[in-house]
């Protein structure tokens, strides 16, 4: 990403929402929001976890260390470690 400031938490979050919106097979019974869980609440298997990894990574130009999302439960949660990779990869952090 050649941009000069990085994306917000917000950002990422607007990314993930379109995402889950383009890409989920089955709806959740409630809108998709930053306390939404992975896996209760959106039922995320691991192939659909690592395709949204994938095209976070895409999108935002970085490389997500997998072990970051051992602890990582809600959409926030990726979110927030999204942005601090980001920051992280241009030396912000």
């Amino acid at each position: 990403m050649t941009e000069a400031a990085s994306p917000t938490y917000e950002a990422v979050l607007a990314k993930m929402f379109a995402y889950f919106d383009e890409n989920l097979a089955e709806k959740p019974a409630s809108p998709v929001s930053e306390q939404s869980h992975l896996i209760q609440d959106l039922r995320l298997d691991s192939m659909q976890s690592f395709e949204m990894v994938s095209d976070l990574e895409d999108t935002f130009g970085i490389t997500m260390p997998m072990e970051l999302f051992q602890h990582v439960v809600t959409v926030g949660d990726v979110a927030r470690e999204v942005v601090k990779v980001i920051a992280h990869e241009r030396g912000e952090a």
